[in-house]
């Protein structure tokens, strides 16, 4: 995360193609941690590729090889 925080994030990344199937636009998840504190509610919504290099901390460096 530097130059933003001192930490490492393990993160992971999958490529999907999805076939005759409806996908929404906007869905809501939900992170509930240890059960001890409160839920997290996150809407998540699709990004075009074209617009990855907006994302936070590094996380679209990897967009690259999905046209490999």
């Amino acid at each position: 995360m530097r130059p933003y925080a001192d930490e490492v994030h393990v993160r992971h990344f999958f490529h999907l193609s999805v076939e005759d199937a409806e996908v929404p636009d906007r869905w809501i998840a939900v992170e509930r941690g240890d059960g001890d504190s409160k839920p997290i509610r996150f809407e998540l919504y699709w990004l075009p590729l074209a617009q990855g290099h907006v994302l936070a901390a590094g996380q679209s460096a990897l967009l690259g090889r999905l046209f490999d």
